[in-house]
């Protein structure tokens, strides 16, 4: 069968009413074998035959229309109309009762063949009283014995039932009854089976298709899924329990049939509506939802929230002094009235403030455990690791609030850095835009200055002007080709390729690069290194970059006539490169703003250079690793630049 059949008979109203009332039958026929096969064993139909079950049901009912007979012939108007009449319609073939006292009357009908085999005589013992009335029958169940009992006040009545029974008593019904359990004796079981087999296949697709209709492809709810579940529950319940009371108050046997089989078939079709409304609200997922104990506990637990959200909201306006004010109130009137209750009872007393202090501990240790996490929190946020956020979930009150502070301050922190970097990158783009879109016209001033100044001319103030506007040019470009390196050293896009350099070798280079230049400009070079090797890791071409910017500073601004001093040495794992040397014009600046972008030292900015050396080699010294430092010292200046050493 494919999906789509499937789907179509699951869907269809037929399919549902048909499997619901086959399953209403079954379940009627599994119950009737149920019970079948109990009754079988109480009347020990598989061990004794059927003429002898037959006597013992019979014997029942004969004994109670014997007592019946015998009470209506011993009242004192005794009258055998009385009799005749209520054996009329009953199965009972012939009657006679019997007793040594002459007094006592007689009676005698034969109605009919009677069944020999289901003939009963039943014994009485009169007891009068001392006026000479009956005052009571006792049944001689054991027998007659002469011995035992006054003749005279016995009283037996003989009874046979009739050869043919019509449908007017118990003989009838309790007869086809037993006859019924011996014919189905051996078929009852795999009938119940078979008919149990296919209630619970209807009943499972019953199940199965609750819900579903042809006009929707999901599950549909019906009006009644919405009524709270215990409603169905109940009235399945008040059946079963009006099923019983009815059973209870049932006066023959088929009355009790009558009423047990539609009390029955009643109840199998609450069930199944039961069933399929338990399955329907199981497949919505509103089974705890519709009912009447989830409405009184969600109003409960709607009512507690609401009042933890006032209380919540009261103690959150407070200030936090106040809330530990209010706090150690309660804590306080706590305390008082255990004691005030419990003072004449040491044992509740000790129990009370054993629980209260456990209680006090656990709220203190907790507060010291969130402070502890805040404390931690606040110092990784210190410490630069701006996206570091703290839990807030465990914590309460002003605590919440205070962790939810500090996780904002990291962000505005974060986004602060993060517009900063965005700037300077913006920065750095723009500089060398620009640089790139004025080094193309000023390629062509430079050129073209230097050819006029080659021209042959007569006028020595052309002269003059070329060769100013040439050197103007290339001061310019200089200038740019600084601000460009700048730009790159300060936002890392520079290329660095370390390598393992000797550093007083490198010392070495440099005096005698630079001495014959100092000494032109009136200065003295001093250079002292270490007879030991010292490497570094560092990239040879930038250093040099450093190293030029250094000496060539000092051969601009260093006051005439003194020293330039270059020193190397080992300090710990590291080596310290020291450049010292006089200031011709006072310092006036903070060491730290010399390496700021476009400072010069020279304020009257008479001399050469942009201010931006400095700054260029700070940001290669810490590209390769190193530190770059200044120290101003009145007219000191005073360079060093620290790298860490490797061994060979």
């Amino acid at each position: 069968m494919s999906e789509k059949k499937k789907r179509r008979l699951s869907h269809s109203f037929a399919a549902k009413a048909t499997a619901f009332t086959v399953a209403v039958i079954m379940l009627c026929i599994t119950a009737l074998s149920t019970v079948g096969v109990v009754v079988m064993f109480a009347a020990e139909v598989y061990n004794s035959s059927r003429e002898a079950n037959k006597y013992e049901i019979y014997s029942r009912t004969a004994y109670n229309d014997c007592y019946t007979i015998m009470n209506l012939l011993s009242n004192s108007d005794f009258s055998e109309n009385r009799v005749d009449e209520y054996i009329k319609y009953s199965n009972i073939g012939k009657v006679r009762s019997e007793s040594a006292n002459p007094d006592y009357p007689v009676y005698e009908r034969v109605r009919g063949e009677v069944d020999e085999r289901f003939v009963y005589t039943f014994y009485w013992y009169i007891e009068y009283t001392a006026d000479g009335e009956i005052d009571a029958f006792r049944s001689i169940l054991n027998g007659y014995d002469n011995n035992d009992y006054n003749p005279e006040n016995v009283y037996s009545v003989t009874l046979g039932v009739s050869t043919d029974l019509f449908e007017s008593d118990d003989y009838f019904w309790y007869g086809l009854l037993i006859d019924v359990l011996y014919d189905f004796r051996f078929i009852v079981y795999p009938i119940g089976i078979i008919a149990f087999a296919t209630a619970m296949l209807c009943i499972t697709f019953l199940l199965i298709s609750a819900g579903r209709r042809r006009e929707s492809a999901g599950i549909t709810p019906t009006l009644l899924t919405r009524v709270p579940f215990e409603v169905p529950s109940l009235a399945l319940a008040g059946l079963f329990a009006a099923g019983i009371v009815m059973l209870d108050s049932a006066g023959g046997i088929f009355q009790t049939m009558v009423i047990a089989s539609v009390w029955f078939m009643f109840l199998c079709v609450g069930l199944l509506f039961w069933l399929m409304s338990l399955a329907l609200r199981i497949k919505l997922g509103v089974l705890v939802k519709y009912t009447v104990v989830y409405f009184i506990l969600n109003g409960i637990w709607r009512g507690m929230k609401f009042i933890g959200r006032c209380i919540a909201t009261a103690v959150k306006a407070l200030p936090l002094i106040w809330k530990t004010v209010a706090i150690l109130a309660a804590v306080t009137v706590i305390e008082f009235f255990t004691i005030f209750f419990t003072y004449y009872e040491t044992d509740i007393l000790l129990i009370w403030w054993f629980i209260g202090k456990i209680i006090i501990s656990v709220v203190i240790i907790y507060v010291a455990i969130m402070l502890h996490r805040l404390k931690a929190g606040g110092r990784k946020i210190a410490d630069g690791d701006l996206g570091y956020k703290i839990n807030t979930d465990p914590l309460i009150l002003d605590l919440k609030e205070h962790g939810e502070d500090l996780n904002r301050i990291g962000e505005g922190m974060n986004n602060a850095v993060e517009e900063r970097l965005r700037s300077e990158r913006m920065k750095t783009e723009l500089i060398t835009n620009v640089s790139h879109d004025i080094k193309t016209p000023l390629t062509s001033i430079i050129n073209y200055s230097d050819l006029i100044s080659r021209e042959e001319c007569d006028n020595e103030n052309i002269r003059e002007y070329a060769r100013v506007l040439h050197n103007q040019s290339e001061r310019m470009k200089r200038l740019i080709e600084d601000l460009v390196e700048a730009s790159k050293a300060s936002s890392g896009n520079i290329e660095i390729v370390l390598g393992k350099c000797d550093a007083g070798v490198m010392i070495s280079q440099m005096s005698g690069e630079y001495e014959q230049r100092l000494a032109e400009a009136g200065l003295e070079l001093v250079c002292t290194a270490p007879e030991t090797e010292i490497f570094i890791m560092a990239d040879g071409r930038r250093i040099w970059r450093v190293f030029d910017n250094l000496m060539g500073n000092a051969r601009k601004y260093a006051l005439r006539g003194t020293r330039v001093y270059v020193s190397l040495e080992a300090v710990g794992d590291d080596a310290v490169f020291t450049f010292k040397n006089i200031s011709r014009e006072p310092l006036a600046l903070d060491a730290s703003e010399l390496t700021e972008r476009f400072v010069r030292g020279d304020k009257s900015r008479n001399t050469e250079g942009n201010g931006l050396g400095l700054s260029i080699a700070k940001s290669l010294i810490e590209l390769q690793g190193g530190k770059f430092n200044i120290t101003v010292d009145g007219d000191l200046f005073k360079v060093t630049l620290t790298f860490p050493t490797i061994k060979e």
